[in-house]
């Protein structure tokens, strides 16, 4: 029937059209997350890296990191996030450990065990930081992961020191489109009620 056959090009206009906004959308994001790389000011004295289940981001993680401390550009490096009780494991160990096969010594390493997202990653990297009396930090993560951390590092005291962020390379097109509509979610989530907020990760990172 005819008006079904218009009906259906009206949909299919209108799904067209939202994947493309999709699509610029992801292309802005991601281009305009670039800028926030800072890392070209020089050493700092704490290198914070972020665990990710996704295995091929946390390896380019992990080697970028690893490098940062072994050529001097990071005096110390702090692996946070992946803790997951339900399945006895502590993503931030791991990492710790494996830097240490990479040949980072294991007094330049150190793992916080009580984090398992970006906001208490970043409320358990302050506290053992201030007791390491460090005066600077430098993020280590995608440039998109990024720009969510350098807002969301403001609900936590951190005593005067300085920042900085290190981008480690997303991947292809299909990778920076999945991490972009999962930074879009998960800003979302880091807005709700501490409590609900808390009972969200707890599901989906048990």
């Amino acid at each position: 029937m005819y008006w079904m056959d218009e009906t259906l090009k009206t949909v299919i206009k209108l799904v067209i059209f939202l994947l493309l906004l999709d699509v610029i959308g992801v292309a802005v994001f991601y281009v305009s997350a670039q800028s926030v790389d800072d890392s070209f000011q020089g050493s700092t004295d704490v290198g914070i890296v972020f665990h990710t289940e996704n295995k091929s981001l946390l390896n380019r993680r992990m080697a970028k990191s690893v490098g940062m401390v072994l050529s001097g550009d990071i005096n110390h490096l702090k692996t946070v996030g992946g803790m997951r009780p339900l399945q006895g494991r502590i993503g931030a160990v791991d990492m710790a450990i494996k830097a240490t096969m990479l040949g980072v010594p294991n007094s330049l390493v150190s793992a916080d065990r009580t984090s398992n997202d970006t906001v208490t990653s970043l409320k358990g990297a302050a506290s053992s930081i201030e007791d390491m009396k460090a005066q600077s930090v430098t993020y280590i993560s995608e440039c998109m992961h990024l720009v969510r951390v350098k807002s969301l590092k403001n609900r936590v005291d951190w005593k005067g020191i300085e920042h900085s962020y290190s981008c480690v390379e997303t991947g292809g097109y299909h990778a920076i489109w999945l991490q972009a509509h999962y930074e879009a979610i998960a800003w979302i989530v880091s807005f709700l009620p501490e409590t609900l907020h808390r009972r969200v990760v707890a599901k989906v990172r048990p």
